[in-house]
């Protein structure tokens, strides 16, 4: 079995407001917490384009406005994911349109972590903790889960649809998890015959195809479905936890289009469904 090396990612981000207090413990919280899977770095405003996530301070009135401005001509849906700090705001954080969020003053210390965390893995599909076909603990899929309830981004399919299949009930729940957290709507299969009936009554932009099935094995299954004039175009992405070379020619022979071996790292998995599905690039 491969060993998924975990990479460290650095996010910055940038404070609207002029108050030293407010930059002063968003600061040191990024200091603090630099050495995790998650680091987070104060940046100028003036490199706004390289910017994750705003930080607003929205008790500064001329703060508002300005992030309000920039947030309009930049369109409030496809722009960057915001944090706004208000001494009236309700606790713990709370989204509230779009990719915007509120956090109480007094519970910045306490909560703008978690927060930024919850945000990299919602708005910015930053998983590390959760390996498709690894050995997750419950956490991870608790991470997963509570934010697609959060958000209503249970299955609504914005960005396309998905066939994963695969024998493995761990397996297919890490896949649907990954997948609906990137706004797929998700059929799952556990062998081929669910796969090819599933194949009859839907269009799908991607197919995840495990290679050991029962009956039928996913060389055979991407034959079939290669064969198809209705399907032949679906790109198939094979899974496997064999790393000989044998079988990734015999994955190509088949008319697989890519072959990953599990464990998959959800980083992976996305950079994947960005050369599949390029509409869920961000802009």
């Amino acid at each position: 079995m491969s060993e998924i090396v975990r990479e460290e990612r650095e996010f910055l981000l940038t404070v609207f407001g002029a108050s030293p207090a407010l930059r002063t413990i968003v600061g040191s919280l990024c200091k603090l917490y630099r050495y995790r899977d998650r680091s987070y770095r104060v940046i100028e405003r003036s490199d706004f384009k390289d910017v994750n996530i705003v930080i607003v301070d929205a008790d500064d009135a001329v703060a508002l406005a300005q992030w309000n401005d920039v947030n309009d001509a930049r369109n409030a849906d496809s722009g960057k994911p915001a944090i706004l700090i208000g001494a009236e705001f309700a606790e713990p954080a709370e989204e509230v349109s779009g990719r915007e969020y509120r956090l109480k003053r007094t519970r910045l210390s306490a909560h703008l972590l978690k927060t930024l965390d919850a945000i990299t893995v919602r708005e910015l599909k930053y998983i590390p903790e959760l390996v498709i076909g690894g050995d997750n603990g419950p956490v991870a899929h608790a991470i997963v889960s509570n934010l697609l309830e959060r958000s209503g981004s249970s299955d609504n399919g914005d960005c396309g649809k998905v066939l994963v299949v695969d024998d493995s009930l761990s397996v297919r729940t890490q896949m649907d998890l990954c997948l609906r957290l990137h706004d797929l709507s998700v059929d799952l299969a556990e062998d081929a015959e669910a796969a090819l009936d599933l194949l009859q009554e839907s269009n799908y932009d991607v197919i995840f195809l495990d290679v050991v099935l029962p009956a039928m094995d996913g060389y055979k299954v991407c034959k079939l479905i290669k064969s198809n004039a209705t399907t032949r175009s679906i790109p198939i992405v094979m899974l496997t936890g064999k790393t000989s070379p044998f079988n990734k020619v015999r994955g190509v022979m088949a008319g697989c289009d890519r072959y990953l071996t599990k464990p998959v790292d959800a980083e992976e998995l996305r950079m994947v469904l960005y050369e599949y599905l390029p509409e869920m690039q961000p802009h």
